[in-house]
């Protein structure tokens, strides 16, 4: 066995007098000749150390195990790496590679994360890229400079840190502690700042326009002369705020809440207690809302009629357990369209569209859709534009790849050929996953709410629905707008989220645009509310965050009375806006 381990030093020696031999004589005469002398001897160990690690097959639990009893790991390569829980107060991580580590719960602080990244081969060495920091303890760190590109920080302690320099630009800071916290003239484009703790940060220069600081602690904050136009002050106490010449513009207060059946006098809520509401048609005069166990019923005024039973009324065998069920309902011109779900004798699960007549005594197929996999992941959202084109949302199915392979129409956005020719649809956007929350807007724009996978939820804006090219949204290389494979499409190549939320348990499955407040809402399936609106530049800010506990399946919104409701339970939804007075 020792024999073995010399022969391993050996090696060792060996491939770095061939690492030294092929850097070349230039680079060693350049480190001799070079001020910065000891960058070049740490670029050197960054690669030996690891390339050590990996002959002694050392993996990355090995050394996590090494850290914790040392209180040390140099140069290691830590990357993806579980620390969730540790206590690593003090320890030593000077140059090592964390990238994708888990962080979480974690005590961090005194470690000085800025020693972590240095230029390797005249590169930044991204180390701290993708890290999940979120509810660590984080007090005096040193994150100086750091690419903080995908890196979590809801919930984390931050007190005293050195952030100089950090781009905290669409950064989750859901409920961070930031209190002392130099941020002065930072551009927090895009960054959630609900319930953060500011308490006596520094916010100079700092454009909060427009932001949802909805819970947070602005104790001892200086806002005097703050242009605070449109800012969400929900739930904030000012009362230890300066707020000296403070522009107060718009400034507001903003409460959402779900009504209980009990609370409501629409007709539809007799009709459906004890069932799921799958989806909602409300645009017309004729109202139509289907369940998941198969039910459709039509709303006319003040009368409601069961109009169509699927269990005992469908071309193909209707199937509702599980992710299946009428999943999907339409009308338009006097025509009602539906998308189900069926499972044939060999086991395979399919997604139709079929048309029916206004009495629903004709019917005509119009897509039949193969192999979704164990039966889920199916989207099935119809809906219309303003020209009268129809359009199916398709999940991926299961299967990850037929979303980015434009042969197969899993995983798209289709626009149906309605015609007696029922020529092929049209595919509008592609790479999506579950595309379940789906909505156009009165200008047309394609609202798409994406469930992501383990990681990133996104909504997608696509604003011309009639392009000749489909737009990707990138899945399975991109969960949101965050790279999940190396080598495989391009930044450019994928359509960017305008917002998007890592908050685990998360799917976001509801989205309607609300012209009279000028904004997105949308609804996340464990209960998160959001509302989101669009500066002049084109960016989308987070207004409003509600969490509750009733699960959200889709919106529907009353054309005609303006009223939300909100899929399986269909309670209300009431949003209720205070503009800040503070001359009353």
């Amino acid at each position: 066995m020792l024999m073995f381990l010399n022969k391993k030093k050996i090696l060792i020696v060996f491939l770095i007098l061939v690492l030294l031999l092929i850097l070349g004589k230039n680079y060693l005469i350049e480190v001799v000749k070079h001020p910065s002398f000891r960058i070049h001897i740490i670029n050197i160990s960054k690669v030996v150390i690891p390339l050590k690690n990996n002959i002694l097959k050392n993996s990355v639990d090995d050394q996590i195990a090494s850290l914790k009893s040392s209180g040390s790991c140099v140069f290691c390569d830590l990357t993806n790496g579980s620390f969730k829980g540790s206590d690593l107060q003090n320890f030593n991580l000077r140059y090592a590679n964390l990238k994708g580590a888990d962080f979480s719960d974690t005590n961090v602080s005194g470690i000085a994360f800025y020693k972590s990244t240095y230029f390797l081969n005249g590169k930044l060495d991204k180390s701290l890229q993708d890290v999940n920091f979120s509810n660590a303890n984080m007090v005096g760190v040193d994150l100086r400079n750091q690419d903080l590109t995908g890196t979590i920080f809801a919930g984390a302690n931050l007190t005293r840190a050195n952030l100089t320099g950090v781009d905290f630009r669409n950064k989750d800071l859901t409920g961070a502690n930031l209190t002392g916290v130099d941020l002065s003239n930072k551009d927090l484009t895009g960054a959630i700042l609900i319930y953060v703790n500011f308490s006596n940060a520094n916010l100079n220069g700092v454009d909060l326009r427009n932001k949802d600081l909805t819970g947070s602690n602005l104790n001892g904050v200086d806002f005097s002369y703050k242009d605070l136009t449109g800012t969400n002050l929900t739930g904030v106490e000012l009362s230890n705020t300066n707020l000296t010449g403070a522009i107060m513009k718009e400034a507001k207060k903003i409460k959402i809440r779900l009504k209980s059946s009990n609370n409501s006098n629409w007709l539809a809520i007799n009709e459906t207690q004890n069932l799921n509401v799958s989806r909602y048609d409300l645009n017309e005069d004729i109202q139509y809302i289907a369940t998941k166990e198969g039910l459709l019923f039509e709303f006319n005024n003040d009368d409601s009629r069961l109009v169509l039973d699927l269990n005992n009324n469908a071309q193909f065998p209707f199937i509702s357990e599980g992710e299946n069920g009428l999943l999907g309902i339409a009308s338009k011109n006097q025509l009602i369209y539906i998308a189900y779900t069926t499972k044939s004798d060999k086991g395979v699960f399919s997604l139709i569209v079929d048309e029916y007549s206004m009495n629903f005594s004709k019917v005509r197929n119009i897509m039949k859709i193969d192999d979704f996999g164990h039966g889920g992941y199916y989207g099935a959202n119809l809906l219309f534009d303003s020209q009268g084109a129809l359009y199916l949302s398709v999940g991926d199915g299961g299967s990850p790849n037929d979303a980015q392979n434009l042969n197969s129409l899993k995983g798209k956005i289709l626009r149906i050929d309605l015609s007696e020719f029922k020529l092929d649809p049209e595919i509008i956007a592609y790479g999506i996953r579950v595309p379940w929350g789906v909505t156009i807007d009165s200008r047309d724009r394609m609202f798409i709410l994406q469930c992501g996978y383990n990681s990133f939820e996104g909504a997608f804006l696509v604003n011309d629905l009639y392009s000749s090219t489909p737009v990707n949204l990138g899945w399975p290389v991109f969960e949101g707008g965050v790279r999940m494979q190396e080598g495989i499409l391009n930044d450019d190549d994928v359509l960017a989220p305008i917002f998007q939320t890592h908050v685990r348990p998360g799917c976001l499955t509801a989205g309607v645009y609300l012209d009279n407040l000028d904004s997105l809402l949308i609804g996340d399936y464990f209960g998160t509310i959001r509302l989101l609106s669009e500066n002049k530049n084109g960016d989308w800010n987070l207004i409003h965050q509600y969490k509750q506990k009733e699960n959200i399946w889709g919106f529907g919104l009353d054309s005609k009375t303006k009223k939300i409701f909100t899929a399986p339970k269909n309670l209300e939804l009431e949003i209720i806006l205070d503009e800040i007075n503070f001359n009353e």
